[in-house]
Parts: C-alpha cells; structure tokens; sequence
C-alpha cells in the first residue's frame, strides 16, 4: 500500500529516471563522487523535507484525504575554478527543475499521488567555506495524497 515513505522514494526515483550527470546524492545517504581524473567535478545534494501534513477532507473510516506538503531541494555544486561555475551550476539547477515541473506521479493506485508544482531558483553563492564550489539550489514544492 503507498505511503509518505514511498512517495518519498518515488521522488527519488523520478531524479534517476530522468537524470544522469552531474551525479545525485540524497542527504542520509553516500556522497556522490565529486572528483573526475583527479580534479573537482559537478555533483548535486538531493533533500525531501515534509513542511506539513493534515486531513484535507474527511470521509468515511479509511476514506479520509491526508495531505503531506513539503519540499524539494536539489543543491547544484559546481568547482569556482570553472570561469562559467555560476552560468553552469543555473544550467543544471533548472534542468533539475524542469523534471518536477507540474508533475503527478506516485498515483498506480487510486488515492495516493504525489503531485509536483513550479521550480524556484536561488541566485547561487558560496558552496563550501573554502571557496572550492559554487551552489544553486533548485526548490520544488510538493505535496502527497494519502487515502486513508
């Protein structure tokens, strides 16, 4: 049966579907490599955090409307030594974003769908504290339908 932790996987899945390089780590889990031939190389942090959740309609017993809110952030680091690091890091961070872009998914069963809005983009900054990256961060708003 679909629940919050399968729509959070589902999430994750969309990512590698439909993503390949720069590679994807997810907060809790292993870091991707963030080197190629011995130089920094672009990565992504990848983090699904639930804002809210409440009943949104009321039915009967095991009919009522569960909605979880929440968001998802999808981190771009690309190394300041590139001259297009910011130009790069927005490249992907919106190509990110277009995946999620109005989006339902999750819904094989009728009930229980996550359903995905517009992408927001930061202006980027520092990455790190030793000036080695520059980050974007793409924000997807999200929210999952619970029958329950």
């Amino acid at each position: 049966m679909p629940d919050y932790a399968g729509a959070v996987a589902a999430i994750k899945q969309r990512v590698a579907d439909n993503w390949s390089t720069p590679p994807v780590g997810w907060a809790g889990g292993p870091a991707p490599a963030t080197t190629s031939n011995g130089a920094l190389a672009p990565w992504v942090l990848g983090e699904v955090i639930n804002t809210s959740s409440g009943l949104r309609a009321a039915g009967t017993p095991g009919s009522n409307v569960w909605l979880y809110e929440g968001l998802i952030y999808l981190h771009v680091f690309v190394p300041t030594q590139e001259t297009t690091s910011a130009a790069l890091a927005l490249q992907h961070a919106v190509a990110l974003g277009e995946i999620f872009r109005a989006k339902a998914f999750y819904n094989a069963t009728p009930g229980y769908m996550v359903r995905t809005w517009s992408p927001k983009h930061d202006g980027g900054g520092k990455g790190d504290d030793e000036g080695l990256w520059f980050r974007v961060t793409t924000t997807i708003p999200f929210q999952y339908y619970h029958l329950g």
